[in-house]
């Protein structure tokens, strides 16, 4: 058991009054405890059932404590940024400096001097970078922009800026050869450098998001860019086979959602495109030879590379273009035109009459291409290590007091967000995580981490402003929502501690949120609040899994905190239709939950007054997950024939199929819904079974039209529940006979029956609860069901038969223990319960009959 800290705060921060302007949100001064064993004894990994509690320095400093930090920390932050304005002013007047002694120099020696001095301070300076990026390669914040590549195209400008110092010997003619490749080649680098990030980027993404969109976009500059990116990828491929001299060939693989793209590869990409510059400037100096157009092709073929990464950075409508360098391309390109269009007449108009003018002009003119690079593309990448370690110390303390938004804060936030997202769109789990713990910890006074055990102090929620109560409720809740996602999908690759760790912070986080948003004075300023609404839904769907428990500090009972939760919601969500619609949905589940079926049918009338599928169904689920509102419906089939109404419950199981299924089904159009699909069929399912034989009949033609025609597997949240829907389906409709008398066939009984007796996990724990409370059916019900179901049809072999009744009670006991929380699934259970107790007890020759029974 995991007691997390009392949700007003008071664990973290002292015995802190809580401002005038919260208001009456019992739930939120309950004790919450959780009970994560479950999901770690799920993930197999051995080891107690309790995951370590605070210790003292995980909680959080107090109030003034705090305060005394952040002055501090910001008193540090002007020295520091004192400090670091007086050498860029002493760097910039140096250069000044010798920039003058260039223009007063009456010696060929002095000139060089100076010149010297400039070029290879300022390589110095575009080599100091390529290292400060090497170092810090494993720097979460720089991941995305491939810091290994970076630095390589730094050290390649520093090359190319030293090299223009063999324009001030234009009488050697060593000098004047090596000046053009060294030059030429170098800027090449630099363009195929970002090339190779781009494209390693898109070739990551491309196939996740041409998934996601239904294909690859189809504008002009979206099919030219996917050429491209395709024809890199080939190449990169193809240089593993010529590398290896045949003996690695090329992977054809390259349809997966999710493809892994190495440095190696990119450097390939690299060297490839370089291949191409090198051999023209493999000639000597131009000025002796007198071919200018070979200096012009060195020079087209140098700029080719930027074009093409401009291409593959270009924005287009529907891809993730959360790393981009379009704008930063675009500008420094604009900012080399710019001095070129002025230096390049100068130096053809001085020609040979002033060799030093000539040289200084040159230099200019390349190295403002390469700088405007450096400091666009590199320099850009290096102030997020620093901005970010500014904004913590400093910027948070300056609005703690008044409270309000800070700019650089805010726009740090969004930074952070995208990457987030970024990882998330790679499969970086753990990454997107880091992430956005990052992102709450920007609003953390002081030099405090950020940790769910504490969440936010008093003082910090007082401070936030409208925006920044925005983003850190919506950041808790993406946090939140990925997390279980991750643990659900993914639960066997996790230890137990990781399990319970996961968990404490996927069942916290909209509590937290809820917290935030309910004291945070800035929310009477706000007139859109939709963003707290996953919140009260997460929140309601986390207290149903029964495995997280609340103690009233008002002595009330958990049914009444949750209802008085849930009426906040409905007062919130009462300006936008969707919204309202999910908390109407929710009272009605609250109130059946309570054994109030009347008024939860009343209550779903009013929503359906509300709800129209097709307008409604697609944003109810991109906000919420899945289309709470259809499932409330579909389950509202069961509290009619729990009331005896199995005529009105047939007409709810019609009006479900004909009108709200397809607008249903096309939130899953990219197969990422698939659990609210089945979530919707599960009920209607049981409902229409109960109706006799051709209820079965139609129950498993819905499944098989709806899921079955479509469903091709995959890591998603259905897979626990296709294949154990299946065979019920298949078992009820294949009793009894076809219209000419002759017994119904179950094609694949046997694999079906080696299936239930294989002993894995069919479906884990963690859905167990949530189904049961919220589908009016226990997932364990189906799957001794199934067992009391298969025993029929074994065909005499006795220990098949009494192994599936053995794995049925098991199940039974699974599913009368958490049909306690509703009784029409207990209800429904029961008779299941009863007949394998029965067969259990019974002699052979009774089975078949019990089983019919």
């Amino acid at each position: 058991m995991i007691s997390a800290t009392s949700l007003d705060g008071s664990d973290a921060a002292g015995d802190v009054e809580a401002p005038s302007v919260r208001r009456d949100v019992p739930i939120l001064e309950a004790k919450l405890v959780v009970d994560a064993s479950f999901v770690a004894n799920t993930s197999g990994a051995g080891g107690g059932d309790e995951a370590p509690s605070a210790t003292e320095e995980d909680k959080e400093p107090s109030t003034a404590s705090n305060a005394v930090a952040a002055k501090s920390a910001s008193k540090v932050m002007e020295v520091d940024a004192r400090t670091r304005r007086a050498m860029e002013a002493a760097v910039f007047l140096v250069f000044i400096a010798l920039i003058a002694a260039i223009g007063a120099a009456d010696s060929i020696v002095a000139f060089r001097v100076c010149f010297g001095t400039i070029l290879f301070a300022l390589a110095g300076i575009q080599l100091r970078a390529a290292v400060v990026l090497y170092i810090n390669r494993a720097n979460t914040m720089l991941e995305l922009a491939q810091p290994v590549g970076l630095a390589i195209l730094a050290c390649a400008g520093a090359a190319a800026t030293a090299g223009a110092f063999a324009m001030a010997f234009p009488e050697h003619s060593a000098a004047c050869a090596v000046r053009q490749p060294i030059i030429l080649t170098c800027v090449s680098l630099m363009g195929s450098v970002l090339v190779a990030r781009a494209w390693r980027i898109g070739a990551i993404i491309r196939p996740a998001v041409a998934f996601a969109a239904g294909g690859d976009d189809g504008s002009c500059l979206g099919v030219a860019r996917s050429k491209v990116t395709r024809g890199l990828s080939n190449v990169s491929a193809w240089t593993v086979v010529v590398g290896s001299c045949g003996r690695r060939r090329v992977n054809n693989a390259n349809n997966a959602l999710r493809q892994q793209v190495t440095l190696a590869d990119s450097m390939r990409v690299t060297v490839a495109l370089m291949s191409i510059e090198v051999e023209p400037n493999l000639f000597v100096c131009d000025s002796e030879v007198g071919a200018y157009w070979y200096l012009a092709v060195g020079v087209v073929l140098a700029a080719l590379p930027f074009l093409v990464a401009l291409l593959l950075n270009v924005k287009v409508e529907g891809h993730l273009d959360l790393f981009n360098e379009f704008d930063e391309i675009v500008s420094s390109m604009r900012t080399s035109v710019q001095v070129l269009v002025i230096s390049l007449p100068s130096t053809g108009l001085v020609g040979r009459v002033n060799a030093e003018a000539h040289a200084y002009l040159l230099a200019g003119s390349l190295i403002s291409i390469v700088l405007s690079f450096h400091c666009t593309v590199v320099l850009s990448r290096l102030s997020d290590i620093g901005k970010k370690k500014r904004q913590v110390g400093a910027s948070r303390s300056n609005t703690t007091d008044s409270g309000g938004d800070d700019p650089e804060t805010l726009e740090k936030a969004a930074s952070y967000t995208k990457m987030a997202k970024m990882f998330q769109s790679m499969g970086r789990h753990e990454k997107a995580v880091e992430i956005w713990n990052k992102i709450l910890t920007l609003f953390k006074i002081g030099d405090a981490e950020y940790s769910w055990k504490v969440g936010f102090t008093d003082a910090e929620i007082n401070s936030l402003g409208p925006r920044s109560l925005q983003i850190v409720v919506t950041t808790m809740i993406d946090m939140s929502k990925h997390k279980g996602n991750t643990l659900s999908l993914f639960l066997e690759a996790y230890t137990e501690e990781k399990c319970t760790e996961m968990y404490g912070d996927f069942v916290t986080e909209p509590f937290n949120a809820l917290k935030v948003f309910e004291q945070c004075p800035a929310r009477k300023t706000m007139a859109d609040k939709s963003f707290v609404f996953p919140a009260y839904s997460y929140v309601h769907a986390i207290l149903k899994s029964g495995r997280v428990f609340i103690e009233s500090a008002r002595n009330q009972s958990v049914p009444d905190l949750e209802m008085a939760s849930c009426l906040n919601y409905l007062q919130e969500a009462k300006e936008a239709a969707f919204h309202l619609c999910r908390a109407m949905a929710l009272q009605s589940s609250l109130l059946a939950c309570k054994q109030s079926y009347e008024e939860a049918i009343k209550v779903l009338d009013a929503m359906k007054a509300i709800y129209d599928p097709a307008l409604h169904s697609n944003l109810v689920a991109r906000a919420y997950g899945s289309d709470h509102c259809a499932t409330q419906i579909a389950v509202s089939a069961l509290y009619y024939q729990y009331l005896g109404r199995s005529d009105l419950s047939a007409q709810i199981c019609t009006n479900v199929i004909e009108s709200i299924l397809p607008e249903v089904e096309k939130t899953n159009s990219d197969g990422g819904n698939w659990l609210g699909v089945v979530g919707l069929i599960m009920p209607l399912t049981q409902a229409m079974r109960s109706q006799g034989l051709n209820g079965a009949d139609r129950a498993q033609g819905i499944f098989s039209n709806h899921v079955l025609k479509s469903y091709s597997g995959g890591n998603n949240h259905a897979r626990f529940f296709v294949r154990p829907l299946t065979i019920l389906l298949k078992c009820c409709s294949s009793i009894g006979t076809n219209p000419d008398n002759t017994p119904k066939a179950y094609v694949g009984v046997e694999e079906d029956i080696d299936f239930m007796l294989d002993g894995a996990t069919k479906i884990p724990a963690a859905y167990e609860y949530g189904c049961n409370s919220g589908l009016g059916m226990s997932p364990y019900s189906i799957l001794s069901e199934i067992c009391l179901l298969l025993t029929e049809r074994c065909n005499h072999e006795e220990k098949k038969k009494r192994a599936l009744v053995s794995e049925g009670i098991s199940y039974s006991s699974l599913a009368k223990e958490a049909a306690q929380m509703l009784p029409i699934a207990s209800a429904s259970h029961s008779p299941i319960d009863e007949a394998l107790n029965a067969l259990a007890a019974s002699a052979p020759e009774r089975h078949t009959d019990l089983v019919a029974s």
